[in-house]
């Protein structure tokens, strides 16, 4: 994994002001792994059931649906980006998440129209 270093720099000065002292820390941040979403929408709605550790829904919209809805996403950690992508032919959306150390999990939303 990798990640950000960051230097601290410390300057010591002893007690009577003789002797000077210069101490670098080097700190490295990890890259995080989290790609999980924290949240799903539809319309602007939370998905009803949604939970960050499954990756599968099917939800099955009423009948005489014309258009898939409007999803949207939250992912769990800040530094994680998503990627939303619509196949309306097929009902499908799938949303990609990718965290800072670039791993990935994908959620998938399979529709369906009432009969």
């Amino acid at each position: 994994m990798q990640g950000r270093i960051t230097t601290i720099t410390y300057e010591v000065t002893s007690e009577d002001g003789t002797e000077d002292n210069t101490y670098y820390v080097v700190v490295e941040k990890m890259a995080s792994d989290i790609c999980t979403l924290e949240a799903i929408y539809l319309d602007g709605a939370p998905l009803e059931g949604f939970s960050a550790d499954t990756y599968a829904y099917d939800i099955e919209l009423p009948y005489g649906t014309t258009h898939l809805p409007e999803v949207t996403a939250t992912t769990s950690d800040p530094a994680a980006t998503h990627q939303i992508v619509v196949d309306e032919a097929l009902k499908v959306v799938t949303i990609t998440v990718t965290a800072e150390n670039k791993d990935q999990k994908t959620y998938t939303i399979y529709f369906s129209i009432a009969k």
